[in-house]
């Protein structure tokens, strides 16, 4: 009991857990030889089986989430296909196909994923096919792949061994029948539609599993060390796993794997350790930092059975194995070794056609480099060959812990993964178009994508529908999946739709067949790999009967000419008809048809019909292709159309047209009516989002010169939108009102220049934690925003920012700031929007123009001084505190209202009005002292609400030790990033919306957190919106910025840049007044330009 106190003693020292943490305990030399998890302290404290020799890890809560784990991966995957470079990005994905035809239907897909913006412009894709259609396994698709990328024209370099042992490769195995999923075969299994997060972007196309493998594969790609490497993944499987930590020897090979029960791992292959046989567990990284241990791979099996398993020691006492997960990585000579076999003379694949057999990648390849499986090797085709260039690098093994494994291998599978809703987080209903509840009937656990569904069709219970049009007398089953059915057109209008539960129907287009088409059926859990006479079914019904049902005889299905085995995969029953003729044999195939059975088995007889074998050949994939992108871009442009013509313009037009361009004249209309319609708005919604929607849809009509023409009416109408928030004015119509006056009509509190004729402001800064964005117009006119920031002096020096005004008798104004700049304003009436970005003096103007002095013949003159002790561009809403001191010096002279609300109202319009744009967070940050909590209100007038943080004087001290502040010695102005998150705004990008809903939800989480004192779990809050930011302009970090705050993560409970980021200042809140001590020392080391400045909250005097 001694060594548990010691021991949880320990833990709450170095890492005390924070809610919904796991604790992993490895009992390393305990006789249970195992690891177990307990869900808190207090569990731990009451195993009584603790032995000494423990090692304990705090696991990340994201572990038990696969979407927590994915929706990371894609903010990678994001910032890695940014022009930004802050992350590396694949140079080259190679996808391996069974044919010519699905090669080509391959690299369309892939071609689609880089005009949706999931693979970089730059990245080579191909699609090799296995040579002459002849299978030769998954290895010698590797060798193939790697040959064949080699010769490509895109090559940095020139082609050949040279060039290619400096790219980043991505190898994805989609070749072979999907004879388990065979709807899939015409899309290929690793593009089914896979909805995971889709709501997050709901005018995005329908992810697809290639998609999140995507997103995984780029977080895996940040692992590699050196110049050059290769990734190996399958198609068919969705990893969810942290690659964050993923280790890879810097010149070696390893495999990926995860602990999992004997039943899964029977269907795929086990690795053997004695590392894992031992009981104990590799080394995990644990906050400290450490990184997880890579182990040797002892041997390898495949797809073992439980007895097998047991007498080879791969179980431990867990009751686990090892999986294989089909997951490989090389680099350094490693890679340079695979390189050389692919390259070598003659073709090692040649002697693999020639022997007409297959090798496999999990076997032969993975064998050479693990020496108990060389005696066996030398036996297998290119065995010699494999061992001699592959055998001078050892397998080693990573294991990820939190991994969910999941397999895309049969239909099942895919709806049982789409049932799981995680959360939420399951797109259900993802770019389709659904008759309303009273017209039709659709489970709500169905998922429908990219469909159009009228009145009168019903879909059961976890069925998945897409690409499909239905019409009225349509009736899908439960568990059922369909596919490219479209029951509205003329063919097939007339003809109702029946498909019994458990049951998948699809249709595609065959080569040369002009209209005739092919319409495919089966059931959800049929095998087309089980044999006729050993227990095979077909539409979920012994052979036996089904062919006795029918009357069909065996010759019908398998004919004695042909050699093929008698299964469901060979069998030929599908007719080659027109579409509504082959929905009447597929309805007869499926049993729901009472009547004229004589008349259909007749007409099944006469009919050309083809099996699911016969496809690879039979089916026109580019014709497929273009009528499912046809159908999704038409579907998309309703959605674009309703959106306009009922002036709601909620939907993202430049996402939802993205297809439209490809349609040619035809699409070229649409975005013509649609512009057309916009003209007719008027004042139905925003002018800022009118113009916004009509610079899109220019660009999708090609005319970039009338977008660009539209660029200053947005930001003029965002401007003058605020105006009207913040005033009671009637308001204009639209902003060219701005281009015919100087000033706008506001009630400033005007008196007479002579009120006092001195007045001298001085502020501090603010520090922002989180809600930003969520001030700034046009969002806080339409919604609720919320910010959470504080006022901080620096250096000791309480004036960090200020203005001073000073009423002279001499006509003019003359201007000066802190480093020498000077101007003189003689006539006041000259003064005018806009002004130049490089005119140092156009905020002091701008608040000349808002607060009406520039249109009143004045009397007297003025002497407007400012300074700023700290860098431009710092983040830390300087420029903003510099106006809010420039309007209060005015504002005392002229004896107006100087209440922080008028006064935040006023520089509001100053940023807008001077161009810059920006929101209410930064004067509030600066008027009002200490942590607060700022929420607004849409309406007229905008209303703030400012909520103070009361921190009692320890917590105080803690924060103010903890929290280093930083400048990182980089300068980025705020108005350029504010353009680009705004326009996004404007056009409606879900993505955007929600991350600024997240951060605005942040703020008050933060305000709850800092005032229960749990400074550590407001760094974790301080993470995740520094993540969200960079989800919102990609380009808000850099390299060095990254490197800054990678070097002190181990320090550290969490980080960000402040205000818009891209440079400027960073916060660092670290564990401890020590580690504090310690990331300031580490800063001071790095030298000028990098800055540690001290801080104080402000108070009021």
């Amino acid at each position: 009991m001694t060594e548990k106190k010691t021991f949880v003693s320990l833990w709450e020292s170095r890492c005390k857990p924070s809610g919904g943490v796991t604790i992993f305990v490895d009992f390393v030399k305990s006789p249970f030889r195992c690891g177990y998890i307990f869900s808190s302290l207090e569990d731990l404290s009451r195993y009584s089986g603790v032995g000494k020799g423990y090692c304990v890890w705090k696991m990340d809560p994201i572990g038990s989430d696969p979407m927590r784990i994915l929706s990371d991966a894609w903010r990678t995957l994001r910032l890695s296909v940014h022009p930004c470079d802050r992350m590396r990005t694949w140079d080259a994905i190679v996808l391996t196909a069974a044919s010519a035809d699905q090669a080509k239907l391959y690299e369309l897909q892939m071609e689609r994923a880089k005009q949706n913006g999931v693979i970089a412009p730059e990245t080579i894709i191909i699609a090799v096919p296995d040579p002459g259609g002849t299978r030769i396994g998954s290895g010698a698709a590797t060798l193939n792949a790697i040959r064949t990328l080699s010769d490509h024209s895109g090559l940095r370099g020139g082609a050949g061994a040279e060039a290619l042992l400096k790219l980043h490769v991505l190898l994805l195995h989609t070749g072979g029948d999907s004879k388990r999923v065979p709807w899939a075969n015409c899309i290929g299994k690793a593009f089914l539609p896979l909805p995971f997060l889709a709501d997050e972007d709901a005018d995005s196309p329908v992810p697809t599993l290639f998609d999140h493998i995507l997103a995984i594969s780029a977080v895996s790609l940040q692992a590699f060390s050196g110049e050059g490497g290769l990734l190996i993944m399958t198609g068919d499987v969705l990893p969810c796993f942290d690659a964050s930590e993923f280790a890879i020897p810097e010149d070696g090979v390893c495999v990926v794997s995860v602990p999992c029960s004997l039943d899964l791992a029977s269907k795929h292959g086990v690795i053997l350790s004695s590392f894992w046989n031992e009981g104990a567990t590799p080394q995990l990284r644990s906050s400290f930092g450490r990184k997880r241990t890579l182990f040797s791979v002892e041997d390898l099996l495949q797809k073992p059975n439980a007895e097998e398993m047991f007498i080879r020691g791969a179980v431990n006492n867990a009751q686990k194995v090892l999986l294989d997960t089909g997951i490989f990585a090389l680099q350094g000579r490693a890679w340079q070794n695979l390189i050389g076999l692919a390259l070598m003379h003659p073709n090692p694949v040649g002697e693999v056609l020639s022997r007409r057999t297959e090798i496999s990648l999990y076997e032969e390849v993975a064998g050479a480099w693990v020496p108990a499986r060389h005696p066996w090797l030398k036996n297998r085709p290119l065995g010699s060959k494999l061992i001699d260039g592959l055998s001078a690098h050892k397998l080693q093994c990573y294991c990820s812990y939190d991994m969910k494994f999941l397999h895309f291998g049969t239909s099942g599978e895919v709806l049982d993964h789409l049932a799981v809703n995680y959360g939420g987080c399951v797109g259900k209903r993802h770019l389709s178009s659904l008759a309303s509840a009273s017209e039709s009937e659709v489970a709500s656990t169905a998922v429908v994508l990219a469909c159009q569904v009228l009145a009168g069709v019903s879909i059961g219970d976890e069925s998945l529908v897409f690409d499909c049009s239905l019409g009225k007398r349509v009736r899908i089953g439960a568990r059922c999946i369909v596919m490219n059915i479209h029951t509205n057109s003329d063919e097939v209008s007339d003809s109702t739709l029946d498909v019994p539960d458990w049951h998948t129907l699809w249709e595609v287009p065959l080569k040369g067949k002009s209209k005739n088409r092919l319409i495919l059926c089966c059931g959800i859990d049929d095998n087309p790999k089980a044999l006729y006479e050993q227990g095979g079914t077909f539409c979920r019904t012994s052979w036996n009967k089904f062919m006795s049902d029918r009357e069909i005889l065996e010759e019908d299905l398998w004919p004695s000419s042909n050699k093929q085995k008698q299964d469901l995969w060979n069998a030929r029953l599908f007719p080659v008809a027109k579409p509504g003729d082959g929905i009447c044999f597929a309805k007869w195939l499926m049993g729901c048809v009472s009547h004229d059975k004589k008349q259909l088995l007749s007409s099944w007889r006469s009919s050309h019909r083809l099996s699911f074998a016969d496809l690879h050949f039979e089916m026109d994939y580019e014709l497929f292709h273009l009528e499912v992108s046809n159908h999704r871009a038409w579907l998309a442009a309703g959605f674009a159309k309703a959106s306009v013509y009922t002036g709601s313009l909620e939907r993202n037009l430049a996402k939802l047209l993205i297809g439209i361009s490809t349609q040619g004249k035809a699409g070229l209309e649409v975005c013509k009516h649609l512009l057309a319609a916009c003209n007719r708005l008027d004042q139905m919604v925003p002018a800022s989002r009118v113009y916004q929607a009509q610079s899109d849809l220019y660009k999708l009509c090609g005319d970039e010169s009338a977008a660009d023409a539209l660029e200053p009416f947005i930001w003029e109408a965002v401007a003058l939108e605020t105006e009207r928030a913040v005033r009671t004015q009637q308001p204009g119509a639209y902003p060219q009102l701005w281009r015919q006056s100087n000033s706008v009509a506001v009630e400033s509190g005007y008196v007479d220049i002579c009120s006092r004729r001195h007045a001298k402001v001085e502020l501090p800064v603010r520090i922002d934690f989180m809600g930003g964005w969520s001030d700034t117009p046009p969002w806080s006119l339409e919604r609720i925003g919320r910010v959470l920031n504080m006022a901080v002096t620096l250096g000791g020096c309480d004036s960090v920012v200020g203005a001073e005004v000073v009423v002279k008798d001499s006509l003019g104004v003359s201007l000066s700031d802190d480093i020498g700049n000077q101007a003189v304003i003689e006539k006041l009436s000259t003064l005018s929007f806009p002004h130049s970005e490089d005119d140092p003096f156009r905020l002091i103007k701008a608040a000349l123009i808002v607060l009406g002095i520039s249109a009143n013949e004045c009397q007297k003159g003025l002497e407007i001084r400012t300074w700023a002790n700290v860098p431009r561009g710092s983040g830390l809403g300087t420029s903003s505190i510099l106006a809010v001191a420039v309007v209060k010096g005015l504002l005392t002279v002229m004896g107006g209202d100087l209440s922080d609300k008028n006064v935040a109202n006023l520089v509001l319009l100053v940023e807008q009005r001077m161009g810059t744009g920006g929101g209410w967070q930064d004067q509030i940050g600066g008027l009002y002292p200490g942590i607060k909590c700022t929420t607004s209100y849409p309406g007229k007038p905008l209303t703030l609400k400012v909520e103070p943080v009361e921190l009692n004087t320890d917590l105080a001290l803690q924060l103010e030790q903890r929290m280093v502040l930083v400048f990182t010695g980089q300068i980025r102005l705020a108005h350029k990033v504010l353009e680009k998150v705004v326009r996004r705004y404007l056009q409606r990008d879900s993505r955007m919306v929600l991350t600024v809903k997240r951060l605005a939800e942040l703020a008050r989480i933060g305000q709850e957190t800092l005032a229960s004192g749990d400074l550590d779990s407001f760094g974790s809050l301080l993470c995740e919106a520094w993540k969200l930011s960079q989800e919102l302009d990609p380009e808000c970090s850099n390299a060095s910025v990254d490197n800054l705050f990678r070097q002190v993560a181990h320090l550290s409970v969490g980080y960000k840049l402040v205000g818009a980021g891209g440079g400027g200042f960073a916060i660092i809140l670290a564990r401890s007044k020590q580690t504090a001590d310690q990331i300031k020392g580490m800063m001071r080391e790095v030298g000028p330009p990098v800055k540690v400045f001290e801080w104080k909250l402000y108070s009021l005097p």
